[in-house]
């Protein structure tokens, strides 16, 4: 087998992965109106060519209809493309090309309950429960209970409070520059997928699959905005810094308010460290924007 040719042919497949050809040849009838025409699709009622009897390919396709989620691929075809090239479907999506992409929300919704699923039967929800000995503080003791419970909504909500430290650190990439908010949305709709599965694994394979995740970013974001490898790696990590920074300033904020933390100091003493780590975390993302303005590495 020839390593280079087999690496070049995955490396065009990323990049284009979609035909756009037409496959039919001569006159077709149309199933559903009885209309003669030539191509794929009926110029009538819409409907492509050759549709057939139902098989396991048209079940699939009937099950994405529940989840409002393009027929065309198939959920296997989406699992080929987020995990083979999930910065180059997530750009697909933004530049418009919306036939040859998957929704991400439907996708989303779909990969959720499957990894629900999997959580469940695997037992993977009543793992970690030893660490809650060690915190002291009722409010966080029931917090992460419920998180070891429900971790695909932790996922959930991690992928939503990295949208503003990407929309930061990514703002002036060689491609997608200056991408807005609502795009940053959908950025991390695809990414959650991809931390869903990756969750999946773990529970599956082992710890060791939690490494999947902070790699599938840098490759993501790599291919998404066009910056190169270090430069793409101390940006995404910085994003992880940053999301961990101020969920730890909110978890020490808690805590104070609970009395289990600092309750030998003052409300101004306290008053005045929470002003200096908001202080510190915003001059941290205003750095990051900077460095990535003059820069593209």
């Amino acid at each position: 087998m020839d390593l280079t040719k087999a690496y070049q042919h995955f490396r065009s497949w990323q990049l284009e992965p979609h035909e756009f050809k037409c496959k039919s040849k001569g006159i077709n009838t149309c199933a559903n109106c009885g209309h003669s025409f030539e191509g794929d699709y009926c110029p009538v009622c819409g409907q492509k060519y050759n549709i057939g009897r139902p098989d396991w390919k048209t079940v699939d396709k009937e099950l994405m209809g529940i989840w409002s989620v393009k027929s065309s691929n198939t959920f296997l075809t989406y699992l080929m493309h987020i995990l083979g090239r999930p910065g180059y479907l997530i750009s697909d999506f933004l530049r418009g090309r919306r036939e040859a992409c998957d929704s991400p929300v439907g996708r989303l919704a779909l990969v959720t309950v499957v990894v629900m699923v999997v959580l469940r039967l695997t037992g993977y929800t009543h793992t970690g429960t030893e660490l809650l000995s060690g915190v002291d503080s009722v409010f966080w003791a029931k917090f992460f209970e419920w998180a070891l419970s429900n971790v695909e909504w932790v996922v959930l909500i991690q992928t939503v409070l990295l949208i503003i430290p990407t929309w930061i650190l990514f703002r002036f990439a060689p491609r997608h520059t200056r991408h807005t908010l609502p795009e940053g949305i959908f950025i991390q709709f695809f990414m959650s997928s991809v931390v869903l599965i990756a969750v999946m694994l773990r529970a599956l394979l082992g710890n060791v699959m939690l490494v999947l995740i902070p790699i599938y970013y840098c490759i993501a974001y790599r291919q998404l905005f066009g910056y190169g490898l270090w430069g793409t790696v101390w940006r995404t990590l910085l994003c992880f810094g940053i999301i961990f920074y101020f969920f730890g300033t909110a978890m020490a904020v808690s805590m104070r308010i609970s009395g289990d933390f600092w309750g030998g100091h003052s409300t101004l003493e306290f008053l005045s460290m929470f002003g200096a780590f908001l202080l510190l975390g915003a001059g941290i993302m205003f750095l990051g924007y900077h460095i990535g303005k003059r820069t593209g590495a």
